[in-house]
């Protein structure tokens, strides 16, 4: 939980919020992220100075106008779709995203059908995620 001293100055993206210096640089993948809470999660860390990797699986308008909004904003934004249903295009997710940022450094699972992977498929996508970050 942060306190209120965490807070450092006002946000270039949204001038009315926080920004949290430790977040700024940091590249995190959201899942399900074009719509619903995936989408503010993502406006959320791209105003933290986050570079976001916006995974979404069928609503690629809903992505691309997010990404532009994103973009507008000052913004880094990678759009990238997989459906996770399928483990494949979970890992081609993740390797993709790590790949366009050069690292991952969070992940937030947020894609509906992501309940359909096994939890050891679940656990080796989270593990892999981990390894892609720096120490």
């Amino acid at each position: 939980h942060l306190h209120p001293c965490h807070f450092r100055r006002p946000c270039h993206l949204n001038p009315g919020h926080p920004h949290f210096g430790d977040l700024a640089g940091k590249a995190v993948l959201i899942t399900g992220a074009s719509t619903g809470i995936g989408a503010a999660l993502a406006l959320a860390y791209a105003a933290q100075k986050c570079r976001v990797a916006l995974h979404y699986n069928s609503s690629r308008a809903a992505a691309e106008n997010l990404a532009k909004t994103i973009r507008n904003r000052g913004g880094e934004v990678f759009p990238v779709q997989g459906d996770f249903s399928i483990a494949a295009d979970v890992e081609r997710v993740v390797e993709d995203s790590a790949q366009h940022f050069g690292r991952l450094d969070g992940l937030v699972n947020n894609a509906a059908s992501a309940a359909c992977l096994s939890r050891t498929e679940r656990r080796r996508i989270t593990t892999r995620t981990s390894t892609l970050a720096p120490c």
